[in-house]
């Protein structure tokens, strides 16, 4: 994947993250790659918007809106065969599968910390709006499906007192 290097702009960015940008003939790719990656994992996602204010169509940043919180990521998907696209991001919430959709997606960043690795994403629209994903670190490895069982130490304890040997 070839990716060019681009400024934070008006996007959060702190001194630890870098963003690239990804050409729009990668975005299916990294979409997919990035869900293979990082399913299961906690996310957060945030909307910033912008809103046109005062004469020449000048625009102004609107605060974030939460709208979602340290939840499973399901998957990223960009779907092209609407001309402009749309990249959608399912999460897993309580009450089943919750979808947000960019539409007309200009731009999309891949974070990645200091280290190299995937931070998250930022994905602005043609109309202003930024959806940024946040990945959270797991407290396990994301190909287990749950984190490895704490050996029972009654069986431990019982095996040594019965002559068994160590386990």
């Amino acid at each position: 994947m070839k990716l060019q290097s681009t400024e934070g702009g008006d996007l959060t960015n702190d001194d630890e993250t870098t963003q690239t940008e990804v050409p729009k003939s990668e975005w299916s790719r990294l979409c997919a790659e990035f869900s293979d990656r990082h399913r299961g994992w906690l996310v957060s996602m945030e909307s910033v918007g912008e809103e046109p204010s005062g004469p020449g169509g000048l625009r102004e940043t609107q605060g974030a809106r939460l709208l979602a919180d340290k939840v499973p990521l399901e998957q990223i998907h960009f779907d092209d065969r609407q001309g402009s696209g749309t990249v959608t991001v399912t999460v897993l919430e309580s009450g089943g599968a919750a979808r947000q959709a960019v539409d007309a997606p200009a731009t999309v960043l891949l974070r990645k910390t200091a280290e190299g690795a995937d931070q998250g994403l930022a994905i602005r629209s043609v109309s202003g709006e930024v959806l940024q994903l946040r990945l959270h670190t797991p407290h396990f490895f994301p190909d287990q499906a749950a984190p490895p069982p704490e050996p029972d130490r009654a069986v431990t304890e019982a095996g040594r007192s019965a002559g068994s040997g160590p386990l």
